[in-house]
């Protein structure tokens, strides 16, 4: 069938891998089954397989913790399927390759290339037989139950089988064979030598921890030797601190005697010099020709 009429139903967030969606909140359940393919083998399987997650998302609802991924599409396997020939053969066979998935990384999603995405169903399909075979049916149920009451994943495995995740974990790998997978990921560095300034605290390596740097530690003063840098400072604060005072004590007076403390534009133009010209030459002779200013004469 096409995949985008499915996908547009189930959501494009969905994995890509996805064949089949179980809504147990509406009770539906949804397969990308086209009219042609209505009688293959596959659909007779994806059905009881998406009704297992139905009644399982019913029966574990509660509003603090899902239960475990694998858990829940194991069991939906287990019930339609089986731990059949060919899940059997690719779990021996990743077992023996030291590429088997560990349960406690199939909590929350599975992987998504095509061969791990299988893998991953095919080992929780024999992890749900594993169960049934060593603790049976009763505490399979009692497990289920348990997760209605919200409780945590170790609480419901040590309440229905008396082990925690992790013990029962180790138990089916050791039922399978397979020893503990290596974990990948980031490794402690090396040791070396340290940069200047680097500190070891007591009981470390010479390289950086897994939390991080070692914290530097700052030298102590040698005796007899004098902090002067100290001083300096103190000292230009204070002389920025009396420039500052003087200059407000000049602005003041100046406002006191009424005068800008910004200059007034044209004030400082030079004045006309007030210094009379010589008088003219001839003009003094004329003047010094004149008779004296005296009384009016009369004609007798």
């Amino acid at each position: 069938a096409s995949r985008e009429p499915f996908y547009d139903v189930i959501g494009q967030a969905v994995q890509e891998n996805v064949g089949g969606l179980a809504e147990s909140s509406i009770r539906t359940l949804f397969a990308n089954i086209a009219p042609s393919t209505t009688f293959d083998p596959w659909v007779g399987l994806v059905v009881p397989h998406e009704l297992t997650h139905i009644v399982f998302n019913t029966a574990t609802r509660n509003p603090y913790h899902s239960p475990l991924h694998w858990l829940n599409e194991g069991l939906a396997d287990y019930l339609a399927i089986g731990y059949d020939a060919g899940a059997r053969a690719n779990v021996e066979r990743a077992g023996r390759a030291g590429d088997l998935l560990p349960l406690h990384a199939l909590v929350a999603q599975f992987p998504s290339p095509s061969d791990l995405f299988s893998l991953a169903y095919d080992e929780s399909v024999s992890a749900i037989d594993f169960l049934v075979r060593t603790y049976g049916r009763d505490a399979l149920v009692a497990l289920i139950r348990g997760y209605a009451k919200g409780i945590s994943d170790d609480e419901a495995f040590t309440t229905a089988l008396g082990v925690d995740t992790a013990a029962f974990e180790a138990a089916w790998r050791a039922d399978l064979g397979v020893d503990e997978p290596v974990p990948y990921g980031p490794k402690p560095a090396p040791s070396g030598p340290l940069p200047p300034g680097w500190a070891l605290s007591p009981g470390s390596s010479a390289g950086p921890t897994a939390s991080g740097p070692v914290p530097t530690t700052r030298p102590s003063t040698p005796a007899g030797s004098t902090d002067v840098v100290g001083p300096i400072l103190l000292g230009i604060v204070i002389a920025l601190v009396l420039v500052l005072i003087a200059g407000l004590v000049v602005s003041m007076r100046r406002l006191n005697r009424g005068e800008p403390l910004l200059p007034v534009p044209g004030a400082d133009a030079p004045m006309p010099d007030a210094t009379p010209a010589p008088p003219d030459e001839g003009a003094a002779a004329a003047l010094e020709a004149q008779p004296p200013a005296g009384p009016p004469t009369t004609k007798p």
